[in-house]
């Protein structure tokens, strides 16, 4: 049944990639501010200087659940948290992934609802089980995709509200898009790595769908 879900993963994305024009969205908490521009932190540079990184035990437990009956093969992977506030206002994504070893999240998200914050994990852990092959070149829009559907298999295999997770991180994902809008843009030019939510999110709803 796994191995079906992901055929029918890769042939979702591809018909998606086929006819889109790139957009993108904004994945930054609700409280911090939207810059103009948008230079994005390589992955030695993450997280900021100056960040207070933590643990947080409420999102471990998430975390582990996810997790569950993920099987030998799957990359270990660490949680961390971090706060800080950059002078320059540079774009810190809500979620990112290093190495394929850790994943960072935006401390502002645990005053996000446990459904944004297991899927925003699950997401990211989907990077990194899927994209850490260097000789494997895929365009970021296509690992963003990668990435949603995998959180789709992987909260539903954990027996998780996978259709609660999946509209928070759609509405989520729709506020930082009115964000980027209201503050001078088309938020393509915000972020040209993303779909834009209505393509991730139609796309998800549609992998439900198959998997009922």
């Amino acid at each position: 049944m796994f191995r079906y879900s992901i055929l029918c993963v890769l042939a979702i994305i591809g018909c998606l990639l086929a006819d889109q024009s790139p957009r993108a969205i904004v994945t930054m908490p609700a409280s911090m501010p939207v810059p103009s521009a948008v230079p994005k932190l390589a992955a030695p540079d993450f997280p900021p200087n100056n960040s207070v990184t933590f643990q947080s035990k409420r999102a471990n437990e998430l975390f582990a659940r996810l997790l569950k009956n993920v099987g030998n093969q799957s990359p270990k992977v660490e949680l961390r948290f971090w706060s800080s506030v950059t002078p320059e206002k540079k774009f810190i994504p809500a979620a990112y992934t290093v190495s394929d070893k850790t994943i960072w999240v935006s401390a502002q998200l645990l005053n996000e609802s446990d459904e944004l914050l297991t899927f925003l994990i699950a997401h990211e852990y989907g990077h990194a089980a899927l994209h850490n092959n260097p000789l494997v070149q895929k365009s970021p829009q296509k690992k963003e995709l990668e990435a949603d559907l995998y959180a789709v298999m992987r909260i539903k295999k954990s027996s998780l509200d996978v259709a609660a997770s999946v509209d928070a991180f759609c509405a989520f994902s729709r506020m930082q898009e009115e964000g980027s809008r209201a503050a001078g843009g088309d938020p393509g030019k915000f972020d040209s790595d993303h779909p834009s939510a209505n393509v991730r999110c139609d796309a998800m709803k549609r992998l439900m769908r198959i998997l009922r």
